[in-house]
């Protein structure tokens, strides 16, 4: 059974339409009744509130208000945008965006951050792209995002519901900071042995709003280890054909590699079937790593 987070998700994609994609006239009122059922969804079916510090009846209480003002699909979006950030779970995503919403993470940033020691760190650059290509690399401090203090930026990216605000809801925040948004060229300020220095991502146009993939999948060989890499096609049913040829070629391999960091996850019909191939095709224990 998939789990209750991501089916949510599935359940809010046919919720929302309706206001979000028709091009009428909505009133205050029949946003209210749309927001007041995305919020019911959620309460009765997203499974991690008990590993959150969310407080989700003020998240509904802080939205009512807002909602006698909402007559514009921009106004909605960033209203639905700001209550799924209070529960700081990075599957939790609408299906649009405008453009300055944070870009989706980790499918679509080039860098990865957590607070170590009370300091801000690159811990992964995503090869190929902007941060990796002005030489941003792993362990460096990052002091500030446009010219903001590094702790100012993720600010406005911390639930205003939280009853304590933990460390995961830090950690989210500070990636959805440095992933930007759709619009914003970045400036990171780090420290590079001892010293301040200055990187733009962003500097040869918005690569992250058009990452380009050579297929489906990737396949090869490590030695006697089979080796499949998703590229972000979790939601493509002709996957499954792909992937299946892809163990078939690799079958008489001893192990099997699945890379998935190319994937933000979530509950596209293709998956459950890609594990089953994988666990049904071989005869010896499979290792698999995302």
């Amino acid at each position: 059974m998939l789990p209750t987070y991501r089916r949510l998700l599935c359940a809010l994609l046919l919720l929302l339409p309706a206001t979000l994609r028709a091009q009428a006239t909505f009133t205050p009122a029949q946003y209210e009744q749309d927001f007041d059922y995305f919020w019911t969804t959620v309460k009765r079916n997203y499974c991690y509130f008990d590993k959150k510090q969310t407080d989700w009846e003020k998240v509904r209480q802080a939205a009512e208000p807002q909602l006698k003002s909402v007559t514009t699909r921009a106004q909605f979006v960033r209203l639905l945008e700001n209550a799924l950030n209070e529960l700081y779970d990075n599957h939790a995503s609408l299906s649009t965006n405008l453009p300055d919403s944070r870009r989706l993470i980790p499918s679509a940033t080039d860098v990865w951050g957590a607070f170590i020691e009370g300091k801000a760190v690159l811990v992964d650059i995503r090869r190929g792209l902007g941060a990796e290509q002005v030489g941003l690399r792993p362990g460096m401090e990052v002091l500030a995002l446009n010219d903001m203090p590094i702790e100012q930026a993720i600010q406005p990216f911390i639930g205003r519901s939280l009853k304590t605000v933990d460390d995961a809801a830090r950690q989210v925040a500070l990636n959805l900071a440095l992933a930007g948004d759709h619009r914003t060229p970045r400036k990171l300020t780090v420290r590079v042995g001892g010293k301040k220095q200055d990187f733009y991502p962003d500097k040869n146009g918005l690569a992250l709003e058009n990452i380009q993939y050579t297929g489906l999948l990737e396949s090869k060989r490590l030695g006697t280890i089979g080796y499949v890499k998703i590229n972000n096609s979790l939601g493509n049913n002709a996957l499954i054909a792909a992937f299946d040829s892809a163990l078939t070629a690799l079958n008489d391999t001893q192990g099997l590699i699945l890379d998935l960091r190319e994937c933000p996850s979530g509950a596209t019909p293709p998956w459950p079937a890609l594990l089953w191939a994988a666990l049904s095709r071989r005869s010896s224990p499979t290792s698999a790593t995302s």
